[in-house]
């Protein structure tokens, strides 16, 4: 397991949603906590603050084999013009340029975690564009950065988190 910021525990790689279940996640890098967030469509995608708002909860689908595709609640999907190095990743209504993306085990040092590849190039991630500040860009960065590692928070242990009692309540009263 792995703990994120606010003390939410990613349960690892992500259960990819079907049509009959879906699953939703913030994606949080691990360098500053910030979470993949896209707003609108036709623009770069930016990090924020992990709220859980719309913009921010991402369902995935597809498979190991052919890439996952990545789509917010707000029907944003992700994609980047090609999967060279230095893209920045932006979103769409509909699948664009390359939208399908690999989800592998990180091979940096600092930070445990998983790196989002676009499909056709695996020697490159998305990246916190410039480092761990809000609002700022996710570009594609060379693999193993300590600015690419991410997590998954299921959105349901996300919302529980105010919920959760930090004193136990005694057996008896």
């Amino acid at each position: 397991l792995v703990t994120g910021i606010y003390g939410a525990t990613a349960q690892g790689f992500p259960t990819i949603s079907t049509d009959k279940e879906t699953k939703w996640y913030l994606i949080q890098f691990m360098n500053g906590g910030n979470a993949i967030t896209a707003e609108s469509a036709g623009a770069q995608i930016t990090t924020a603050t992990a709220t859980g708002s719309d913009a921010q909860l991402w369902r995935i689908t597809g498979d190991a084999t052919n890439g996952y595709t990545f789509t917010n609640k707000k029907g944003n999907i992700l994609y980047v013009s090609s999967a060279a190095k230095n893209q920045m990743v932006k979103a769409a209504t509909s699948e664009t340029g390359v939208s399908k993306f690999f989800i592998n085990t990180t091979t940096n040092g600092t930070y445990s975690g998983y790196e989002i590849q676009p499909k056709g190039n695996t020697g490159i991630s998305m990246n916190l564009w410039g480092g761990p500040s809000e609002n700022r860009g996710v570009g594609l960065w060379d693999k193993g950065d300590q600015n690419n590692p991410v997590q998954f928070v299921e959105y349901s242990v996300f919302e529980n988190l105010g919920n959760i009692s930090i004193i136990p309540y005694p057996a008896e009263l």
